[in-house]
């Protein structure tokens, strides 16, 4: 009873589901995090009350446990995000523990996860994402404008050039395409870390 009432104060979701999938206990925080009453989710499939999805859209397997496909070892957990689709359209970004109870011929019997609402962090990430992207792309195009007009310069193209102008020229170029380069570096890193986060399941 000690216990019972410990999972149900947690301010984390806690969800136990048997082989098929069915939920056999879900806390007051699992109910609050899917939009359903607590009672609407005992004894029914998880996918019949939420749509669940990666973050990058695709549909997680809706027949059998969404604990099977982890292939965990007893004892094992492992982390896994996913989108939540809750009855009334709205999304929630969640972020999951998982873990497994296996019978002694090494099949899973039960599925257990602390669910937390990840959806503030998600939401922080892709506005700095978005952030560093605009600033990359800001600062990118007079970089490249400043560039060329130099390589022109170098290449005499405004009249003949003294070796100092020349040397001064080169120099400016050189530092220009390094500071370019880390500006493609920033993008790709943006870009990577949003396509990272969207294949995450």
């Amino acid at each position: 009873r000690m216990f019972a009432t410990i999972v149900e104060t947690l301010a984390d979701g806690v969800v136990v589901v048997d082989r098929h999938g069915v939920i056999v206990h879900a806390n007051a925080a699992v109910g609050a995090l899917a939009g359903l009453d607590v009672s609407h989710l005992v004894c029914r499939s998880w996918h019949d009350l939420c749509r669940l999805r990666t973050r990058n859209g695709t549909r997680i397997e809706t027949h059998g446990s969404p604990f099977g496909r982890l292939d965990l070892a007893e004892g094992e957990s492992r982390r896994v995000e996913f989108e939540m689709v809750r009855p009334d359209g709205t999304c929630r970004f969640v972020d999951a523990h998982c873990a497994v109870v296996r019978d002694a011929g090494g099949q899973v019997v039960l599925g257990v996860a602390s669910l937390r609402d990840a959806t503030d962090r998600h939401e922080e990430d892709q506005a700095r994402r978005h952030m560093l992207q605009c600033l990359v792309e800001d600062v990118r195009s007079p970089l490249l404008s400043a560039s060329n007009t130099l390589e022109m310069l170098l290449g005499g193209q405004f009249g003949p050039l003294s070796e100092g102008q020349r040397k001064g020229l080169t120099t400016s170029i050189s530092k220009l395409k390094k500071v370019l380069l880390c500006n493609g570096s920033l993008s790709r890193a943006a870009t990577d870390t949003a396509l990272g986060n969207a294949a995450t399941a």
